[in-house]
């Protein structure tokens, strides 16, 4: 769970504080947790080499090789394959034109790309531009409801060129078998890209073992850097697009590839905003994984908790003896994820949101059938029972008790 505070309560926050600990950290509103300020000097110290351009760019790759050298050690992979981004959807377009580059170099055809309806814009928009673009062939084929398995792969994924999975998915209830579906992706020769976006707890996935797989995941949920970055693994060998401080001789082959070059910015001053991903891989690594996890799974639980009080609540208090509040949805697969993303559905989605965001709680609606709700690390026991509390106080105003 997000809140917000305001400025009243961030400075009595700090009043309460000693002159020390004032010193030692920055104030975070996104996700209401104390930055320690070597981890914010560590972004500013990036921002104001890479701003400079090219003229610094042996300094930018000392600090991309410190960087990825950190993100290796959590998530596995070579070190030189990770890169850095901004938005999720950035990044799947750096990855996609150098497949597109690579296929048509490669085949001398266009690749044709599939994913589902229902994915996330930042993997369906990107591919589906460039397919108006004429550069790749795209397709999009109904949800798994019943989740992805071998039958489903056969059905709609075989014979692409290219799948793209969201593991996203698993706040919904759908938990999709990622070695299942590598292993028929893999014996296809079918390209797999993974957003593994709020992927629940640190170090559980580990790159190396998949193969030519390029994966994506936002990190500001991961990480105490800013909304709007991602990270990308790219295990090519050739120079991957994403590299865009480098010249445009270094990418392609103008006279080859310039209905490629020419759909898409790829400059020496192209922006990539990086977050403190070395300084925050540092603190993360210092703390420990195993702690961040359990503390991870102590929020979420503690609010699945209070959740599901308030569904046996609901659910007691309607005379006509069916559950119309689905406060949250779920299968008997959910109840068993250790996930740090909720989420909830009640016929009165739209009104609860505005409720929640009233009452100064950074709510996410989802496609306006329910209300995500997330923990981390450092969310306090507190939070969550303001957030219940809110949540309670709007339903005993609602309808359901008139």
């Amino acid at each position: 769970m997000e809140t917000r505070k305001n400025l009243k309560i961030f400075m009595r926050h700090f009043r309460s504080n000693n002159y020390d600990e004032k010193l030692k950290y920055y104030f975070n509103y996104a996700n209401l947790c104390k930055v320690p300020k070597d981890v914010s000097r560590e972004t500013h110290k990036f921002l104001s080499l890479y701003n400079h351009g090219s003229n610094t760019t042996k300094k930018v790759d000392q600090y991309f090789e410190s960087a990825r050298s950190h993100v290796s050690s959590v998530f596995g992979g070579t070190a030189e394959k990770w890169f850095f981004s901004g938005p999720v959807s950035q990044a799947v377009t750096y990855a996609a034109l150098h497949i597109i580059k690579d296929f048509m170099l490669k085949n001398n055809k266009k690749p044709e790309f599939v994913t589902y309806k229902n994915n996330f814009p930042s993997l369906i928009l990107p591919i589906q531009n460039m397919s108006k673009l004429s550069l790749c062939v795209f397709n999009l084929v109904d949800y798994p409801e019943n989740g992805i398995d071998q039958e489903w792969l056969e059905l709609n994924v075989k014979g692409k060129d290219v799948f793209l999975l969201s593991l996203v998915d698993f706040f919904n209830g759908q938990i999709h078998d990622l070695d299942l579906i590598y292993e028929f992706c893999n014996k296809e020769n079918i390209l797999l890209m993974v957003d593994f976006s709020q992927f629940p707890f640190w170090g559980k996935l580990n790159v190396s073992k998949y193969k030519n797989t390029v994966f994506f995941t936002v990190l500001h949920k991961w990480l105490f850097g800013y909304p709007g970055s991602s990270l990308a693994y790219i295990p090519f060998d050739t120079l991957p697009v994403i590299q865009s401080w480098r010249n445009k001789k270094d990418l392609f082959n103008l006279d080859e590839n310039s209905n490629i070059i020419n759909t898409y910015e790829v400059s020496n001053r192209n922006p990539i905003s990086v977050s403190s991903f070395e300084g925050s891989f540092k603190f993360v690594k210092g703390i420990g994984i195993d702690k961040l996890n359990k503390l991870l799974e102590d929020s979420m639980s503690y609010l699945l908790e209070n959740i599901s009080q308030i569904e046996t609540s609901l659910y007691k208090k309607n005379n006509s003896g069916e559950n119309n509040f689905h406060l949250f949805s779920y299968d008997s697969r959910y109840m068993n994820l250790k996930s740090n993303i909720l989420l909830i559905k009640t016929d009165m989605v739209d009104e609860l949101y505005k409720h929640l965001k009233q009452n100064g709680f950074a709510i996410t609606s989802y496609k306006n059938i329910g209300i995500r709700l997330s923990t981390s690390f450092v969310t306090a026991k507190e939070e969550v029972d303001s957030l219940t509390s809110s949540i309670k106080n709007f339903f005993q105003n609602s309808i359901y008790n008139k």
